[in-house]
């Protein structure tokens, strides 16, 4: 299928959902394995360390990187006399793909939002890093929140990366360390806000504290 013909479906993907996606990919388990090598595309990957970072059995998935393999839109490798894999960047369609899969809309933020909110009072959740395709930034989330559950929002995260397939860096901070640091300049306040970033979440009355700490 040619470029000319993927186009149309990207418009259209950005407003279903990942069992679409996974009709049209094959199953929701290879949207998962396509998506993990997309934001794990440096180097060769086994299929046990792909399995134990997607939470799913090695057979399951092989099956799944072999199809992918056997399309080209991954490549396998000997590592240590066992079968890895590893993305093919010279794969035809791995632009459209790639803005299908990795858009914003696909990646169950909506899910973080609400599983954040049952933690704590959370006020500013913030994307960055992996989110923005930046692999330079320090942070790949940024949340304040009051009275949060902090082994509740680990385990959150930890999900979240399952799902995603993706190890995520995090700060989390509470509404006066949030507005001292931003008072302060501080650079890993910045180093986030200063650059390509999404606010997911910001409340209304939170909003007050980021105008005054500009």
């Amino acid at each position: 299928m040619g470029n000319q013909y993927v186009a149309p479906y990207i418009t259209r993907a950005y407003n279903i959902g990942m069992e679409t996606l996974g009709k049209l990919f094959g199953s929701t388990l290879r949207v998962k394995a396509m998506r993990y090598f997309l934001l794990n595309g440096d180097g060769a990957h086994l299929v046990v360390e792909v399995a134990t970072r997607l939470k799913l059995k090695p057979p399951v998935i092989s099956k799944e990187l072999r199809a992918l393999a056997d399309v080209g839109f991954l490549k396998k490798k000997s590592v240590r006399g066992k079968t890895a894999f590893v993305l093919n960047t010279a794969f035809q369609h791995l632009i459209p793909i790639e803005t299908i899969i990795l858009h914003p809309d696909f990646l169950r933020k909506d899910q973080l939002v609400k599983s954040l909110k049952k933690a704590g009072k959370i006020k500013m959740i913030v994307a960055a890093g992996v989110f923005m395709k930046n692999s330079e930034s320090r942070l790949d989330l940024f949340m304040v929140g009051d009275r949060m559950k902090r082994p509740t929002v680990e385990r959150i995260v930890r999900d979240f990366q399952t799902e995603i397939g993706k190890e995520i860096s995090y700060a989390l901070f509470d509404t006066d360390e949030f507005v001292y640091r931003m008072n302060m300049r501080d650079k890993l306040v910045s180093d986030v806000l200063d650059f390509p970033h999404e606010q997911i979440l910001v409340t209304p009355e939170f909003s007050t504290y980021l105008i005054a700490g500009r």
